[in-house]
């Protein structure tokens, strides 16, 4: 498929991103570009399991569990206050124990776990409602499409909205159109990708942190 490919290549543009402004960006940026590398390790690795036809999906569970810790620590580092703070953590403890329920009992790691990632696409979505919240309580940017924090917050607000639907109904739409889904859900990741890479660019000259 096209878009799969696309949306597999796209994660080169802010891995160059990364590499030309790791330097000058923030300690909360850093720890995304650190992410955008695992993310092009696992890329790799997906696609020579999809080349050689062997069973990829526990490497959707590793990820998921690397992709929920970082994103966890970049929101813990944003917010200010001590509540939210709190909060991070005990999702992060609720997360991997749920993680563990649904290997045993529902999703192996020879399944696609669906279910642990519409959990962890919930999690985040209150990630970024505190986020907002916390924001408008005590706004300290005047120009917050400017705020790279801000874009990746809101890219994360977005994303997740949309993969969310797709991973609550993914059993249904794997049976019946397979195709659809993927290409949604390569339309997501490549967005997804833009948005890391405008928040890595700005993050050079403009990081709030």
């Amino acid at each position: 498929m096209v878009a799969n490919t696309i949306a597999i290549y796209s994660v080169i543009i802010p891995l160059i991103t990364v590499i030309i402004t790791f330097k000058s960006i923030s300690n909360t940026l850093k720890t995304l570009g650190v992410f955008v590398f695992v993310m092009a390790g696992f890329e790799v690795i997906n696609s020579i399991h999809m080349h050689h036809g062997i069973n990829n999906m526990y490497v959707f569970h590793i990820y998921s569990y690397i992709e929920f810790i970082v994103i966890s620590f970049i929101f813990y580092s944003l917010y200010k206050t001590k509540t939210y703070k709190i909060g991070v953590i005990f999702s992060v403890l609720l997360f991997y124990s749920f993680s563990i329920l649904n290997v045993i009992k529902w999703e192996s790691f020879n399944d696609f776990n669906s279910n642990q990632f519409a959990f962890e696409a919930v999690l985040i979505f209150f990630y970024c409602i505190g986020y907002y919240t916390e924001l408008m309580q005590k706004p300290s940017v005047i120009h917050l499409e400017k705020s790279p924090e801000f874009l990746l917050v809101s890219g994360y607000f977005i994303y997740f909205s949309g993969t969310f639907m797709l991973f609550i109904s993914s059993k249904e739409l794997l049976m019946t159109n397979n195709e659809g889904y993927w290409i949604l859900n390569s339309v997501l990741n490549i967005m997804l990708n833009t948005i890391y890479t405008i928040v890595l660019w700005q993050g050079k000259t403009k990081s709030t942190l």
